[in-house]
């Protein structure tokens, strides 16, 4: 297994509601940093939620290292080339962290709260300022407006633990995810996520889930035609672009 998609994972993984509850943390902080424990470690990673998507991703792409750092960073940041709908038309998913995010707010939107959601999504921001042990960043916050998800036009600074990202400074673009600064980002990485990937990952991925609790609903209602309207072309449509997507904002 690859030790590099391992403590990958680990990075994303070391603050999440089960590594807390489980109190796996600083377990998985010590090997993302120098791969101490990596035996137990592994262990722990493959409990969590995310080792299932791993798995189809890699079954996706015909890859055999569930830890593959392609598979972990397909599963965390969006792949469209590695990343494909599974399911039926009736419950259609995306293997990709922010869909699944995403989704268990329309399935538990009476526990969740949006600021969960938003602290749990993967997000990219630019540094505005660096402490001691914390960064501040320019942070695009999850919105709803209308039964509908959208990141906000204006961005709100927030407060992160520095977490993997030691060296960082102003000015610098980095992934963050439940509170803690995963990695740094070349500036025309940055710049490509923000205008291309929360378009295609964040924003295409809430229109397949806005679509898919529309089709929800409208299947209560009628008969759903198999055809022209079905899901799967309303998916393809999409895939294909002929359904615009949200621009990025």
């Amino acid at each position: 297994m690859s030790l590099e998609g391992e403590k990958l994972a680990a990075r994303f993984s070391c603050n999440c509601w089960t590594a807390r509850v489980k109190k796996f943390q600083e377990l998985l902080r010590e090997f993302a940093r120098n791969g101490a424990n990596r035996e137990k470690s592994i262990v722990v990673l493959q409990k969590l939620v995310s080792f299932a998507w791993y798995q189809i991703i890699a079954r996706q792409n015909n890859v055999d290292d569930l830890f593959d750092a392609k598979i972990v960073m397909a599963y965390w940041m969006g792949d469209e080339n590695l990343v494909k709908p599974i399911g039926s038309e009736k419950n259609i998913i995306l293997p990709f962290h922010n869909f699944t995010v995403l989704e268990d707010v329309h399935r538990y939107s009476d526990t969740i709260t949006i600021d969960d959601v938003d602290r749990c999504k993967v997000s990219v921001g630019r540094v505005n300022d660096v402490g001691e042990n914390q960064i501040k960043i320019d942070h695009q916050a999850l919105i709803r407006q209308g039964g509908e998800f959208s990141l906000a036009q204006d961005t709100e600074i927030i407060s992160v633990e520095m977490g993997f990202v030691k060296s960082v400074k102003m000015g610098d673009w980095v992934v963050y995810h439940e509170g803690i600064a995963i990695d740094i980002l070349p500036e025309k990485e940055a710049l490509n996520f923000t205008r291309n990937e929360v378009c295609r990952h964040t924003s295409y991925y809430l229109t397949i889930l806005d679509l898919f609790v529309a089709f929800f609903i409208f299947q209560l209602f009628s008969n759903f035609s198999e055809h022209d309207n079905s899901w799967p072309h309303i998916l393809e449509n999409l895939n294909k672009g002929k359904i615009k997507r949200e621009k990025s904002q």
